[in-house]
């Protein structure tokens, strides 16, 4: 039952600060976030999802990506509750991965280039990351590969910052590739005859991904973010943006 207006306006003097059309008890619909793009790709099939260096991915090309990712890191063992580290920058390798983990039924743990080496030891063993995505430039593969002796951390999947853009050819990183370190490109490729992609049964109540907290008062914290914390904040957003005519769907792309 709804509260009255008076009532309402009474205990929660905010509200009327809240953009038109906005409520506080707006529907919230809980669901996996890999739903969630799946719905957008279904409806927008042509439409632009991502740009990089002059190149443009529809959301076509972008879901077939993610389920050729999920389908890659099934083959090294995620599953379900598999903890995934992303030590990325701002390129496609980013979110095919992201939503690659998740339709694989992982969690995404999210590793900043900016963490410092105990940092990154400790979110390694705090959140048992034992894989992870990351590129072949020095200041990143080179500080991460060390870690495959000192850490947990047991593969690393490594991607080159050329293979997405305009040009779309992966240089030679000079990386020795073997079963440690594999290439994110060969993730890619579907294997020989191999059905449709099916993922696995998640809850909307399940972890996807463990964010850290800055650790200004210790070590960082993980915080559980689940699909349906995830999920209801995007229905949220659409609530207080689309009616003002900030946010259009299908018409919004990451940069």
């Amino acid at each position: 039952m709804r509260c009255s207006t008076r009532a309402t306006m009474t205990q929660h003097p905010w509200i009327p600060s809240y953009a038109p059309g906005t409520t506080f008890d707006a529907p919230l619909r809980a669901t996996l976030v890999t739903r969630l793009f799946s719905e957008s790709a279904a409806r927008w099939p042509d439409r632009t999802a991502l740009r990089f260096e002059g190149r443009a991915f529809s959301y076509a090309e972008f879901d077939a990506l993610t389920d050729r990712m999920a389908e890659g890191l099934q083959r090294l063992g995620v599953q379900p509750g598999t903890h995934v580290g992303l030590y990325l920058p701002n390129t496609p390798h980013y979110f095919i991965a992201f939503f690659g983990v998740l339709k694989a039924g992982g969690v995404v743990v999210n590793y900043s280039p900016l963490d410092a080496g105990a940092v990154l030891e400790h979110k390694i063993g705090d959140s048992h990351t034992d894989l992870i995505v990351t590129l072949d430039t020095p200041a990143l593969f080179s500080k991460m590969n060390g870690y495959l002796d000192s850490t947990r951390l047991k593969t690393l999947v490594v991607g080159t910052r050329d293979e997405f853009g305009a040009a779309g050819a992966a240089g030679d990183s000079g990386i020795a590739w073997d079963a440690r370190r594999v290439r994110f490109a060969d993730l890619l490729v579907a294997a020989p005859g191999a059905a449709p992609f099916a993922p696995p049964a998640v809850a909307v109540e399940s972890v996807a991904v463990l964010q850290y907290t800055g650790g200004t008062t210790g070590h960082p914290k993980g915080a559980m973010l689940t699909h349906a914390n995830l999920s209801t904040a995007v229905a949220q957003l659409q609530a207080m943006l689309i009616d003002t005519g900030t946010l259009e769907l299908g018409a919004e792309r990451f940069l």
